[in-house]
């Protein structure tokens, strides 16, 4: 509600507005910190509680294509602080048990057919030498592709790397670990165009997960429309220009 405020209304003292009511908006700050730092006994100042609640702020703000800045009389996130600037989407995405996930990937790994082993070792290889590149696994249902999927994203996750698991539809991603529908994740229009981009602003914290993956598995994906990869691909070109901004 403060940022429809600030973006929608004629709010004539801002500073004014956030002082007399940025402890109602810290109420939900706290025990996610708690969770992020595994410290269920954590106690943030003042002074941090009123930081963080200013970089959700401003991350809704960039939402929209606006900004804390265009408001002089607002204070200013210090995303130079290690508690500010923490992606939690990154945080979210690497809370894993690492341990319990290497020891399912072995296993995993041990049960692959020759085909499987053959698709793994490409992908695993492309990522380790930072080469990139496009797989297209077809398969009939019931040929293990979704087994190759928790194959390739258990061995990354065991070491601590991005892995964005996305399906066509809410059925197929339930059997992702950690899946998400492609929509959902990458905010994919629901009506597409041939020229059509993915609602991700530069500098939010969404922009700087998918700059941080590693990999995008999309499962059933001749399901969807082509512009729905097209949106995907201009929208990941745009983010990783290197002469943008992109939230780490």
């Amino acid at each position: 509600m403060f940022v429809i405020m600030l973006i929608f209304c004629e709010v004539t003292n801002p500073k004014k507005l956030w002082e007399k009511n940025w402890s109602l908006l810290a109420e939900g700050i706290q025990h996610p910190e708690r969770k992020r730092r595994h410290n269920l006994h954590l106690e943030l100042t003042e002074a941090q509680l009123k930081n963080l609640t200013l970089v959700d702020i401003e991350e809704l703000m960039k939402r929209s294509g606006r900004t804390l800045a265009e408001f002089p009389s607002m204070p200013i996130p210090e995303k130079e602080k290690e508690y500010a600037y923490k992606n939690k989407l990154i945080d979210e995405e690497l809370d894993y048990d690492k341990e319990k996930l290497r020891t399912q990937h072995i296993s995993l790994k041990n049960g692959l057919n020759s085909v499987q082993r053959e698709i793994f070792d490409a992908v695993s290889q492309s990522i380790e030498q930072g080469n990139g590149g496009l797989f297209f696994v077809h398969g009939s249902g019931g040929t293990g592709k979704t087994y190759l999927w928790n194959t390739i994203i258990t061995g990354l996750r065991a070491k601590s790397k991005v892995v964005l698991a996305v399906a066509s539809s809410g059925i197929a991603s339930l059997l992702l670990p950690g899946g998400r529908t492609a929509h959902s994740r990458f905010k994919i229009p629901i009506t597409l165009e041939d020229n059509s981009t993915c609602d991700v602003s530069h500098g939010t914290q969404l922009a700087g997960l998918i700059c941080k993956a590693k990999i995008i598995i999309w499962d059933e994906a001749p399901m969807i429309h082509r512009h729905a990869f097209e949106a995907l691909e201009r929208t990941v070109r745009d983010l990783m220009n290197p002469s943008k901004d992109k939230t780490k």
